[in-house]
């Protein structure tokens, strides 16, 4: 703890200041921990508070174990100074009886202190999170099934629009996202009922609905920005003569600006500001004089196209639509939202059943009662109980710790039971918003915000903030780069917070300077590996033996910070020791690695330290399921459970415990193939003695273990398992036996903790684990290293918070930002509520709907303000060494990238070209391209002077170069055999040629012996569903249950396929519409068509295609038997070694020439089927040509598109 009078004078600030809410923004290393317990202190020691009469609330309970032991450390510190004082004493006695605590913790106290209010049994206990995953899960199929018996229409339509093709997952999958998401509401139900009604449009125009209040500002906060990009751009026309006649278009493309922006502000119509952009034309540039600059004429061009993109994305995402397209779709939604919200509250109410059947709460439960209890309703409006009035007497202060990471939920609670709205005020909060990481949790940092931007530093009656941004953590360098970074690229658009000098961090560890005085600057490093290489460097490969194709990128890196790590090693990189009060050499417990997520590269990181010779530790949560004594443990509980599983009895045969031969297993398997494995081993007679013995033993074993299972706690049983079979100590004679057994001890406190839910035996057991898998995915092995052992860490770097490391490694920041959320069929918002995908069932088409785009834009605007605050607390967590890598496919292309990113005022970068970043590593390079240091890898050669006073070098290298750099530095470890230990010149030269043998048609096992036509096609209508579109080999759909198939029909796949079907074995001499249904039941009944196909296919639309020209081309054809119908192919196309697959639906021949016909059942409108279908069906047909030009060595005349859907032929060239 520091001492007084070295607390700086904001910091004293934050320490004395009392009788007023506080908000105190502390940065990252501005010791706000400190901070707090010392207002603490104080207020025990010199206010004469007691302990328990204060209520902190703390974001973990580690950090609540922390800040008791520091409060007990202060005060027995104090007492030693003062043993007579009383009220220190009596302080220490009350410490353990503070609420010092976690916001669930309270919310856990104060329900058994108030069950009765909620007539709770008091004998609750907290669910684990997979037994609620499974509760979840039963109370979903429950309400499901209720649901379909009753089979209203209102809910099959819903199943239909939004349960997935295949099955209704997607629905469950929604209501279980939807429960979770608003569920970090204080009142669920009500923002269930709020954010449906929003689509109650009724006799509304559309810009009268709620909503589009928060459309027009988004649609203001867009354009506004516009007008100063074609100002900057107009005025870098006028400075130089060349560009004279660019300043004409920009006064135009400014008035258009201009009258747009009037419009959002008058009371336009929807359609009025749609005419407007659709009849907006962007005039063409002059062109500029000869001889003018063309990086200039760049800059200039790409502000213009910033422009009009922007008004591009706003036509396609909005305006495509008319306004009474709009309101007929929201119309449309309002019943599937309606039952959506009656599916969720019955499966609330479900769940909750089942909860308080087996006297369960889970940690929602926890807010949501602790809410019940302290407030009450009173004219509509929700006040403070009777207890949380007795909460707000008791506490004298209520202290908030990590405040930007705190939800609705809790704000109220806090609100409830502190004095914060009255006279004197008692809120003490302390965070920082630059390092709210947990949106994805629903953390809620505009809370903080709001504050932030009301409260002022002198106090005006709601608050006073205080701003701690001086930091005792890292040398000033880094501080320099954070700030140069930030003020590049936050702002109140993208970061929602303008990184000012107000803002920015300021150097506190003067302890830095008294042992580094003359020293040079520790620059920060940009390390960048390119995969592509040169031709020179190709011809490099032969020399070292390397083929760098067979490297992943994210290798190439990995092996890359690897050489990094033992460079810093080896030279004896030079860290601080507070202990020492000096430098000592970098050791690996000094440095960590940190990436955004660890689940794929951790393992690659961990691979490639590994081989360079360096421990290292991984946080990484995968890879405990898939280890060899898991599953087989797991394969032997689920044999005792059931035997008839063939699977894992045939794994428990095979490993250590039994030890029966691939042979032996082949002998009972052949005893009678029809049988289970198990039936046969039941079998009594085997010629072969010493496999009967064999048997006999396993089955005797598996009877004992079934036996036991019926009565033994589970724990227990497993620990008997593990004895009586030996496995645990076998498992250890195992490479990395210590870690084997401790996965093997894990599983035993699972199935401890197991026993102690409200889920009993081992069927339950097996399914929990199951279902652990599905929900976390995986649990990670073991760890026999721990933390604190001299390794290197790799950990997220959501696990980073709050921890702070010498040397910091943040690689691979080229991983793109995770966009998924926002692809969903419904996009969830906190304020704005739904953003649904609407599904047009009768013509079978979707479209995306004005709410969706709000929200997705207003999201994407909040991941990215989230994936800049996760940048920033990666690099704040350095204190003397900081390393960025990452990789690109080309430096070339990524350079001119980031030039055209970097444009902006000063060092500043347009929000707009921000938003345009694809991950950490275009966000960084845009904004140092304007550093002194680095600007000359500008593609433009513009030069810029900015960060005079922060080091930063860029080491740019090839895949090759790592590579080789590799193989170099890679000493070959202990315990490994080498050519180099063989002394027989001949012995080596034969084992090198055997072990390097390379079959000559290697590449040729890499690709694919067959191509469907599918895969050869790329479609050009990529902003369709993929899924939605005919496939061009009709392959047999699979089978749906027959509930689904009766009750929602066939999907889109199905009656195509359907048509196809009826068009390969119909007559085309069918007269009349009577005759084709005729037709058609006689496919019933042959069984070539289903009942459900059947009533899929119109006679009407048959009968018009046989009646059309085309139709009677084809009659004629058939006539002289040159019809062909769904003629398959596989031939070579071009050099490909690959076999093309293929299914022609018709072609026919008149003369010496051949016709080809493609039915296609697209839903496509009748003015854009044309242009449409032959888009994304123009290549499928030149294949087909080229396969019957192959096939029959005639000539194609024609190709045509028969759009089923429109009635309509379409000729294709």
């Amino acid at each position: 703890m520091k001492l007084s009078n070295q607390w700086t004078k904001e910091q004293r600030l934050a320490i004395d200041t009392r009788g007023v809410n506080l908000l105190v923004s502390a940065a990252a290393g501005s010791g706000k921990t400190a901070v707090l317990v010392e207002r603490i202190i104080q207020m025990i020691t010199k206010d004469g508070v007691d302990i328990d009469a204060l209520l902190v609330m703390t974001f973990t309970n580690a950090a609540a174990a922390e800040m008791r032991e520091r409060i007990g450390e202060a005060i027995v510190e104090a007492l030693e100074k003062e043993p007579e004082n009383r009220q220190l004493e009596r302080q220490l006695t009350l410490l353990n009886r503070s609420s010092i605590t976690t916001i669930h913790s309270f919310c856990l106290e104060v329900i058994r202190s108030h069950f009765h209010e909620i007539q709770l049994d008091p004998g609750f206990r907290i669910a684990d999170d997979t037994e609620g995953a499974i509760l979840r899960e039963e109370a979903l199929e429950e309400v499901l099934e209720t649901f379909y018996e009753e089979g209203s229409k209102e809910f099959l339509s819903l199943v239909d629009a939004y349960g997935g093709k295949k099955d209704d997952k997607a629905l469950g999958d929604l209501v279980l996202d939807l429960h979770r998401f608003i569920m970090s509401h204080p009142w669920p139900l009500k923002w269930l009922e709020e954010k449906v009604a929003l689509f109650r449009v009724e006799d509304q125009g559309l810009m009268d609905l709620p909503m589009m209040g928060a459309f027009k500002e988004d649609l203001l906060s867009r354009v506004r920005p516009l007008v100063g990009s074609l100002s900057k751009a107009k005025e870098l026309s006028e400075e130089d003569p060349s560009f004279v006649g660019y300043v004409e278009t920009f006064l135009e493309d400014q008035q258009i600006v201009n009258s747009f922006v009037e419009l959002l502000t008058r009371d336009s119509s929807f359609d009025e500001l749609r005419d407007f952009l659709m009849q907006t034309s962007w005039s063409r540039m002059k062109s500029a004089k000869r001889g003018h600059d063309k990086n200039q004429a760049e800059v200039i061009k790409g502000l213009r196209e910033d422009v009009k993109e922007t008004f591009k994305g706003m036509k396609e995402n909005y305006f495509k639509d008319s306004e009474e397209d709009h309101l007929t779709m929201l119309q449309e939604i309002y019943p599937h939202l309606q039952m959506l919200k009656e599916l969720t509250s019955a499966f609330m109410a479900a769940y909750e059943s089942r909860k308080r059947e087996k006297s369960l709460l889970d940690f929602s439960d926890l807010e949501h009662l602790a809410l019940r209890i302290l407030t009450e309703e009173k004219e509509g409006q929700m006040v403070p109980s009777s207890i949380a009035r007795g909460y707000k007497e008791k506490f004298e202060e209520v202290l908030v710790d990590e405040y930007q990471d705190s939800n609705e939920v809790q704000e109220v609670l806090i609100t409830m039971v502190s004095r914060k709205e009255e006279v004197d005020q008692n809120v003490f909060m302390v965070g920082d918003v630059k390092q709210s990481i947990y949106r994805f949790r629903q953390a809620k940092p505009a809370l903080f915000m709001d504050k932030y931007r009301r409260y002022t530093e002198d106090g005006n009656g709601l608050g006073k903030k205080i701003l701690l941004y001086k930091n005792f953590r890292s040398k000033e360098n880094i501080l320099n780069t954070v700030n140069f970074l930030f003020k590049g690229i936050m702002s109140d658009e993208v970061g929602e917070l303008d990184y000012t000098d107000e803002e920015a961090l300021i150097y506190g560890a003067t302890y830095y300077d008294d042992v580094e005085e003359g020293e040079e600057k520790e620059p920060v490093e940009i390390l960048l590996m390119e995969e592509q290489s040169t031709s020179e460097e190709e011809g490099d490969e032969g020399e070292m033996a390397l083929d760098p194709s067979t490297y992943k990128a994210m290798e190439v890196e990995a092996k890359m910070v690897a050489g990094r790590i033992k460079d810093l090693i080896n030279e004896e990189f030079m860290v601080y020791d507070k202990g020492l009060k000096g430098n000592r050499p970098v050791t690996y417990r000094d440095i960590v690695i940190l990436m955004r997520a660890t689940s794929s590269p951790a393992p690659i990181y961990l691979e490639a330290l590994h081989e360079a010779g360096i421990p290292c530790y991984s946080d990484n949560s995968t890879g405990y399921f898939d280890t060899i004594e898991i599953r087989t443990v797991m394969s032997l509980l689920k044999i005792i459970d059931n035997p008839l599983q063939d699977v894992p009895l045939l794994a428990v045969l095979r490993s250590p415990l039994f030890a029966f031969s691939e042979e032996e297993l082949v002998e009972i398997r052949k005893k009678s193939e029809d049988e289970d494995l198990y039936q046969n081993l039941l079998a009594t007679s085997w010629e072969n003695i010493a496999l009967s013995r064999k048997i006999q033993y396993f089955l005797e074993k598996l009877k004992v273990y079934r036996d036991l299972s019926g009565f033994m706690n589970l724990d227990e049983f497993i620990w008997y398992l593990y004895t009586d079979t030996s496995y645990l100590d076998y498992v250890s004679a195992m490479p990395d036996g210590l870690e084997r057994q401790a996965n093997l001890k894990v599983l035993f406190q699972r199935a401890k903790q197991f026993e102690e839910t409200s889920l009993k035996g081992l069927f339950n057991f097996i399914r929990f684990i199951d279902r652990l898998k599905k929900t976390t995915g995986d649990i990670g092995a073991a760890k026999i290293l721990g933390e604190n052992e001299n390794l290197v860490r790799i950990m997220s770097i959501h696990k980073s918070k709050g921890l702070e490391f010498p040397v910091v490694l943040l690689v691979n920041t080229a991983k793109r930002f995770n966009k998924m959320d926002l692809r969903k069929t419904m996009i969830l918002h906190e304020d704005l509520g739904f953003g649904p995908t609407y599904f047009d069932l009768r013509r079978n088409l979707k479209n995306t709907t004005i709410f969706r785009e709000l929200i997705k834009e207003r999201k994407t605007l909040e991941n990215l303000s989230e994936e800049m605050r996760i940048l920033y607390v990666a690099l704040t967590r350095a204190k003397e060494k900081l390393i960025i890598t990452g990789q690109v496919k080309s430096f070339e292309k990524s350079f001119k990238k980031w030039t055209e990113l970097s444009a902006g005022e000063g060092e500043g970068l347009l929000p707009v070209k921000v938003e345009k970043a694809s991950g950490y590593l275009d966000w960084i390079m845009a904004a140092f391209l304007k550093h002194h240091g680095l600007s000359a890898h500008r593609t433009d050669e513009m030069p810029y002077g900015f960060g005079q006073d922060t080091l930063v070098v860029l080491n740019k290298m090839t895949k090759l170069d790592v590579l080789k750099e590799a193989v170099v530095e890679g000493e070959t470890k202990e315990g490994v055999f080498t050519l180099t230990d063989v002394k027989d010149p001949l012995a080596s030269f034969m084992i090198s040629e055997r072990l390097g043998y390379v079959y000559d048609h290697e590449e040729a096992t890499k690709k694919s012996s067959k191509i469907s036509v599918t895969e050869l096609k790329k479609l050009r209508a990529m902003g369709e569903d993929p899924e939605e579109l005919e496939p061009l080999i009709k392959e047999r759909p699979k089978e749906r249950p027959r509930f689904l198939s009766k009750e929602t029909g066939l999907q889109a796949a199905e009656r195509g396929t359907a048509f196809h079907k009826v068009m390969q074995h119909i007559s085309l001499f069918s007269g009349d519409v009577q005759e084709i249904e005729e037709d058609l039941h006689s496919l019933l009944h042959r069984e070539l068509l289903t009942k459900e196909e059947l009533q899929s296919i119109n006679p009407k639309e048959i009968d018009v295609l046989l009646k059309s020209p085309l139709g009677h081309r084809m009659k004629e054809a058939e006539k002289n038997g040159q019809l062909h119908r769904e003629k398959k192919f596989l031939l070579h196309f071009g050099d490909s070694e690959a076999m093309v697959i293929g299914v022609i639906d018709c072609f026919f021949q008149e003369g010496e020439d051949l016709i080809i016909v493609d039915y296609k059942t697209d839903r496509v409108s009748m003015k854009d089927a044309s242009t449409v279908l032959t888009e994304r069906y123009e290549e499928q047909l030149r294949y087909y040509e080229e396969a019957l030009k192959a096939i029959t060595g005639l000539n194609v005349k024609e190709k045509y598109l028969y759009s089923v859907a429109n009635e309509k032929e379409i000729f294709i060239n």
